[in-house]
């Protein structure tokens, strides 16, 4: 009972696959190698499962060796025959796939040629972003330049208001000193005027006491 359900659970494969293994086997079997083993068949289809290959070797073994006990007890002639009709369908099934192989790598050099176009094309994208992306920077880094050229000019500037400042408050100071000094002297002349204006009577009367004499 278990190895009736060893059996069941087994993994089978899949008729597309038992066609590849057949294929391979019956290939190895035309160049001479009566018995293929399994790892030689899975060299053959250039990959696979051991698991696969297994039952459906098994198969291929069961299935040859009754073609063989067949052929065996046929006569000369039809055997002859037999094998040219596995001679001629095997060279047809070889020139298909051949066929399909050309087909399949011309498909594929189709694809590259597409997919190195396409490549070619990001890549001058890519160029054509990288040359933008340095003309903004050239552009930023001479906008950069002007406007620190600009901040040391707005600095000078800023430095001669300062000054001008300073010395519009120096004249202002002086402007104030001077008319005060101005105030001064008014006063002092002033003064000088009523001192000439007195020194002047008082000659003036003196003169007139000496007259009197």
């Amino acid at each position: 009972m278990i190895a009736q359900g060893l059996v069941k659970m087994a993994r089978q494969p899949s008729e597309k696959q038992l066609q590849r293994i057949f294929e391979a086997a019956d290939s190895l079997a035309s160049l001479g190698i009566t018995s293929p083993t399994n790892d030689q068949v899975l060299e053959k289809m250039g990959g696979g499962s051991i698991a696969d290959v297994s039952p459906a070797m098994r198969e291929w073994r069961s299935k040859k060796k009754l073609a063989d006990q067949i052929m065996f007890s046929m006569p000369d002639n039809i055997k002859e025959a037999g094998l040219r009709f596995t001679t001629q369908m095997w060279a047809y099934i070889d020139s298909e796939a051949k066929v399909r192989v050309d087909q399949a790598q011309n498909e594929a050099n189709i694809k590259t040629i597409e997919l190195e176009e396409e490549l070619q094309e990001c890549l001058n994208s890519i160029a054509s972003l990288e040359d933008s992306l340095a003309t903004k920077n050239t552009d930023y880094n001479s906008l950069k330049e002007k406007l620190n050229n600009a901040n040391e000019e707005i600095k000078e500037l800023e430095k001669s208001a300062h000054r001008l400042e300073l010395d519009k408050e120096k004249a202002l100071t002086r402007l104030e000193i001077a008319k005060e000094n101005e105030e001064s002297y008014r006063k002092q002349v002033s003064v000088l005027q009523n001192e000439l204006v007195l020194l002047a009577k008082l000659n003036g009367s003196h003169a007139a006491l000496d007259k009197e004499k």
